[in-house]
């Protein structure tokens, strides 16, 4: 995932957090996208990645229903933390890993994409 897109869903969770996203239109204007840009986005977000976030014709927004916050990067974990950490898989050559949501999110986009674009791995 580019820094472009990540800036532009930092940006998207502003617009929906402060209620200034507008019509549908207006918010693919905002996010330099058309307006089926967006709703396919939308689609993505709300079906595939689990946003809580519906539209409101009277007042003309987006809105979260749920008290959230997008965020995406890396934390560093206190060895309290890290040890609390259990799941993942012993792959042939690679040692025991464990799946995050953010790498969960890049993984979908990723699928999504090829899945677009008619790539296979």
């Amino acid at each position: 995932m580019t820094k472009e897109k990540i800036d532009r869903l930092h940006y998207l969770d502003h617009l929906i957090r402060t209620q200034a996203t507008g019509t549908p239109e207006q918010l693919a204007a905002k996010l330099g996208l058309s307006p089926s840009g967006w709703y396919r986005l939308r689609d993505i977000l709300v079906n595939d990645m689990d946003w809580p976030m519906v539209y409101d014709p009277c007042r003309g927004c987006y809105y979260y229903t749920e008290n959230v916050k997008f965020e995406i990067g890396f934390k560093r974990l206190s060895d309290d933390e890290a040890s609390k950490i259990s799941g993942g898989a012993k792959l042939e050559n690679f040692s025991h890993f464990t799946f995050s949501r953010v790498s969960l999110f890049s993984f979908a986009l990723n699928l999504y994409y090829c899945r677009e674009k008619h790539l296979t791995f």
